[in-house]
Formats: structure tokens, C-alpha cells, sequence
């Protein structure tokens, strides 16, 4: 709107959720004369992000000028003057050093600079959408709640690598966010979720920060594989690859015993044992054994 009539447009915008499941991305943004200025994060952890931006409005009196529907509108406005302007001019603006500071040797006015650049909109891809909103709200959820943190079934399949990527993103922007303000919000949260602060952490120094993302990842983020004799050594290889670069506290464990007692609830319930379809099962037997595992 403003780059075809000429204007200021603010844009302020809720980012984080409020306890549901619906999480808002940010993006606020100053725009001059279809030009963007500033914009906030799509994603960030923090909860409050102000962008700011010196805009001339003799520039949008100028662009509106140029264009021939507006240029009467524009040579009409009057200037406002005394007490009912409600904004602040260039003219007014004292750079420093007492009056007379913002006027050169030779008479001229030293004004701030209007920002001249543009920025364009800054937008994510969708796969970076899918891991920074998710990772964001995690987080969100993580100290809103007082949970201990989160524990992951990590099978080595894409569904469970997937949700260990997303706590490992949110690890990545808690980290940086802390280790940027050690005396932010965001790193008191850290402390308190990493239970590094009060009682809990009586060796800790009051400004303690993750010195990585998996050191965070170790505090918050459990993951286990749980196997079977049918599991596969490519399965439990990448389950544990992947805690590692996360930096999870990972364990493998054997359910065998678990599944054997379900097996035998089955078997005395029907009367029947259902078989891999590699040991003459059939197609509905091979995916109830395989379910088994996965739900259990």
C-alpha cells in the first residue's frame, strides 16, 4: 500500500503462543514508501523483539508529490506546527553537545539519518518454517510448564529423527540467545530449565550459559532406543549418530521381555501366534508384530 501511495506503515505482530498449540511467527516491520526498513525475526526465543527505524516524512510528502493523483493532496497539506503536532520532525532532533550542536560551521542542520536502504521481506523456506516454529514452541512449552525436559523413543526412523532434529534447533537457539546476554531472560529460563540456578546448582556461577547446544541438549533432552532381536544394526547406528550430534543423553535398551508378554496375552486370548511374513505370516500378522514394538 505504501510503495503505491506513499506512507509509513508500522507492523506489530505477536510472536509465540499462549498455551495452545497454535503458535503466531513475528515479523514486525517499519515501511516507508513500499520500502522495508526494519523487520523483527520470524522465530526467536526471546519474548519481546522492538525493531526501530529513522524515517524523514518529507520523503513520503515527496514520493506522494511524484505521483499525479497526489500531487495536489500533497501541495495542500499543511504543515503542523506548536503543540498540535504530535511527532517529532528532523528539524527538532539534536544530534549532541547542547544547542546549537546540529548546525554546521557554515549554517547547515545536521539531521539523523533517514534509513535508506531496503531491506526486503525476510521470510523462511517452508523446511525452515517446520523446524523453527516447532523448535520455538518447544521451547515455550519447556519453561511455561516447569517439565524436566523431554524424553524421545529415538528408533532411527524419520518420524522419531525428525522430532529430535526440531529439540535439537531449539537447543541451537536458546544457546545463542543465552551466550549473547548471559543476563537476559532467555538465559535466566536456561538456568532455571537446566536446573543451574538456586540449590541445584551450588558449584554454578549466577551467569552460567550452555557452552553448546548439546551441553544444553544433555540437561534437557533424553532419547533411548528401544530395540528388539529384530531390530537392525543400520537402526540402532543412527539412533545413536544421531543423540550424539545432538548431544542427548542416549541409552540402547532391549524390550524383548515386553513384547514376548504381549505375545503370550495374545496367544492365550485367541489361541494363535502371529508370525513375521518372512516365517510364513501373513501381511496383517507382519504389521501387527511390527506395531508392537513401535507402541510399546
Amino acid at each position: 500500500a505504501t510503495r503505491k501511495c506513499g506512507g509509513v506503515y508500522l507492523y506489530s505482530n505477536q510472536r509465540g503462543c499462549d498455551g495452545g498449540r497454535l503458535y503466531y511467527d513475528g515479523c514486525a516491520m517499519i515501511v516507508c514508501n513500499g520500502r522495508v526498513l526494519a523487520q523483527a525475526r520470524q522465530f526467536d526465543v526471546h519474548d519481546v523483539e522492538v525493531v526501530t527505524a529513522t524515517v524523514d516524512l518529507d520523503d513520503v510528502r515527496s514520493y506522494r508529490a511524484s505521483i499525479p493523483s497526489f500531487g495536489i493532496q500533497a501541495a495542500d497539506a499543511a504543515v503542523a506546527v506548536g503543540a498540535s503536532r504530535r511527532f517529532v520532525r528532523c528539524d527538532d532532533v539534536t544530534l549532541g553537545g547542547g544547542p546549537g550542536a546540529n548546525v554546521t560551521a557554515d549554517g547547515r542542520r545536521l539531521h539523523p539519518r533517514p534509513e535508506g536502504s531496503d531491506e526486503g521481506i525476510r521470510l523462511h523456506k517452508p523446511e525452515e518454517e517446520c523446524c523453527l516454529g516447532p523448535a520455538c514452541w518447544l521451547w515455550d512449552f519447556l519453561r511455561r510448564s516447569g517439565a524436566a525436559g523431554f524424553f524421545l523413543p529415538l528408533s532411527g526412523g524419520a518420524d522419531s529423527s525428525a522430532t529430535a532434529t526440531i529439540v535439537g534447533a531449539m537447543c541451537n537457539m536458546v544457546t545463542a540467545a543465552a551466550q549473547a546476554d548471559p543476563e537476559g531472560e532467555v538465559a535466566k529460563e536456561c538456568r532455571r530449565v537446566c536446573r543451574m540456578d538456586g540449590d541445584d546448582a551450588a558449584a554454578a556461577p549466577s551467569s552460567w550459559v550452555p557452552s553448546s547446544p548439546q551441553d544444553m541438549a544433555s540437561r534437557v533432552f533424553h532419547t533411548a532406543f528401544m530395540g528388539t532381536d529384530n531390530s537392525s544394526e543400520a537402526t540402532l547406528s543412527r539412533a545413536k549418530r544421531l543423540g550424539e550430534a545432538i548431544g542427548s543423553y542416549h541409552l540402547s535398551i532391549k524390550i524383548d521381555l515386553m513384547v514376548e508378554a504381549i505375545l503370550k496375552v495374545f496367544q492365550l486370548t485367541t489361541g494363535k501366534m502371529p508370525r513375521f511374513s518372512s516365517r510364513g505370516g501373513t501381511i496383517s500378522e507382519d504389521l501387527a508384530l511390527q506395531n508392537i514394538q513401535a507402541r510399546l
